[in-house]
C-alpha cells in the first residue's frame, strides 16, 4: 500500500512540475557564406550530421541559410534546455547559444569578431534585429579547424 501511495505522490509531483513555455527562436545569417542552423532541445528526437562533420542530437529542426536569409522555429512547451547551433560550412566553424526557456522571442544572428572569428549571438531587440538586415555581410576569416567552442572543449588536455 505504501508503494502505491508513494508512486501516486511521485506521479502527481511530476505532473505538477513547471514546464517551459513555447518560444519562437529566430536566426539571421549576417555573414558571407552558407550556414546550417540546428534548433535543439530536450524533448526533441532528431539527429543530423553537420556540414563540418559533427553529429547533432536532440534536433527539433534544421535549416540551411544563405547570406541574408533567416529562419525560425517555435519550440514546443514540452521542451527544455533549448539551444541553437550554427555551423559556417565554408570554414567549418561552429558556435551555439542558449535560447532559454522563457516565453519571449529570442532573436539570434551569426556574427564575426574583429578578427573574423565566427559565432552566434542571441538576445537582440526587435530594432537591432531589423538593423542587422541593412548591414553588409561580415566575412569569416579563420582557419578550417580548431575554431569552434566545441573544438576547444574536445582537445586533449596538455600533459
Amino acid at each position: 500500500m505504501k508503494r502505491i501511495l508513494l508512486a501516486a505522490v511521485l506521479t502527481a509531483m511530476a505532473c505538477a512540475a513547471p514546464t517551459a513555455l513555447s518560444a519562437k527562436s529566430k536566426v539571421y545569417n549576417s555573414v558571407e557564406g552558407r550556414v546550417e542552423v540546428y534548433w535543439a532541445a530536450w524533448g526533441c528526437t532528431g539527429s543530423k550530421y553537420t556540414c563540418s562533420g559533427y553529429f547533432e542530437s536532440l534536433v527539433c529542426k534544421s535549416k540551411t541559410l544563405k547570406t541574408g536569409e533567416s529562419g525560425s522555429y517555435n519550440y514546443k512547451s514540452s521542451t527544455s534546455g533549448r539551444q541553437v547551433t550554427v555551423v559556417h560550412c565554408a570554414s567549418q566553424a561552429d558556435d551555439f547559444a542558449n535560447t532559454g526557456n522563457k516565453g519571449s522571442k529570442k532573436r539570434c544572428a551569426t556574427v564575426t569578431s574583429t578578427t573574423g572569428k565566427f559565432g552566434v549571438k542571441c538576445g537582440y531587440s526587435e530594432e537591432e534585429y531589423k538593423e542587422l538586415k541593412d548591414e553588409e555581410p561580415a566575412v569569416v576569416r579563420y582557419p578550417r579547424r580548431g575554431i569552434g567552442l566545441r573544438d576547444a572543449a574536445e582537445r586533449p588536455a596538455a600533459r
